[in-house]
């Protein structure tokens, strides 16, 4: 899970916005600090806290993408020369 959520990082470069990636920043050193102590219940916690942390940054991410532009298609008997 903290390998993937610094490669979803990583990839993402300027995707994600500093607030979003401060805060999965944050729920990784949870996820290890939890993993070092052994706790069990502690791990699912943040882990799971962790998993919601990236939700929202791939959201993030989505919602900062520019829509495709429409396809146009050119027909052969709307061109200029036909007719």
């Amino acid at each position: 899970m903290i390998y993937q959520a610094e490669k979803m990082l990583r990839d993402a470069g300027d995707k994600v916005g500093g607030d979003v990636k401060r805060k999965v920043e944050g729920k990784i050193a949870a996820v290890r600090s939890a993993v070092q102590g052994k706790e069990v219940d502690r791990i699912q916690r943040t882990t799971q806290d962790l998993s919601e942390a990236m939700q929202r940054a791939g959201q993030s991410m989505y919602s900062q993408q520019t829509p495709p532009r429409p396809l146009v298609v050119v027909r052969p008997e709307w061109s200029a020369g036909s007719g």
